[in-house]
């Protein structure tokens, strides 16, 4: 599954050594991205507050994971936390086949863009540094399906373990293992079949993925494109 709320969360890690590169460091990974009508407005949550029951009300899980099939963009704010590390926080933007994602590290701003349609990647560095390093992505590595589309889940045969509420939002909670990668553990909004929280356990590291200040108003195209006068560097 390539779901791109995941994946978003994986790209960081990888703008975050493309970061401490750019400032002396240095470091390399690999990704592979696995992850009605919607509301426009702003949403906020934040931590869980208590598990009720253990079945699904109201609409099955498969209907509410394919609530955000028609979704055209959405913008949020991402967080994630690793085990012994500390916590990473960036923003990204989604729309149709092109995602952003910015974040701040060590005083530097990085910004990643993705073209799904060209199957690129774009690091950037906005000045003084005003450079972005292009990198042609194998088709394995690009997140599928429309924006908010969450149904691929149901690929995993997942367990609905219990019902709870974030920032006032209902949620669906369910588990499933993705083989050969680990363990998944989702808050999925009930209204949107947006993911408000998600734990990932492989190799005994658990990441923990929180997902706020939830958008859905139409994003501009020009939050996809590079400065013209940026240096670019093919990779």
């Amino acid at each position: 599954m390539k779901n791109r709320y995941l994946a978003a969360g994986l790209c960081i890690l990888v703008l975050m050594l493309c970061v401490v590169s750019a400032c002396g460091g240095g470091g390399s990974a690999t990704t592979s991205a696995t992850t009605g009508t919607t509301p426009t407005t702003t949403t906020s949550p934040t931590s869980t507050q208590t598990t009720t029951s253990t079945t699904t009300t109201g609409n099955s899980l498969r209907d509410i994971l394919g609530l955000g099939a028609n979704m055209e963009s959405v913008k949020y704010d991402m967080s994630i936390t690793m085990t012994g590390e500390g916590t990473i926080t960036a923003t990204i933007w989604q729309k149709k086949n092109k995602m952003r994602e910015e974040m701040t590290l060590e005083g530097m701003t990085a910004i990643i863009i993705f073209d799904m349609d060209e199957g690129v990647m774009y690091t950037y560095m906005p000045p003084p540094v005003n450079m972005a390093y292009k990198t042609t992505l194998d088709s394995n590595m690009l997140p599928e399906g429309n924006v908010g589309d969450t149904s691929a889940i149901m690929d995993y045969h997942p367990n609905t373990i219990g019902t709870t509420s974030l920032d006032g939002k209902a949620c669906t909670i369910i588990e499933y293992d993705i083989p050969g990668a680990g363990s998944m553990k989702q808050w999925i909004w009930n209204d949107t079949g947006f993911p408000l929280k998600t734990e990932m356990t492989s190799g005994g590291v658990k990441t923990t993925i929180e997902y706020r200040n939830i958008d859905f108003s139409d994003i501009p195209d020009s939050m996809f494109e590079l400065p013209e006068d940026v240096e670019i560097i093919s990779i």
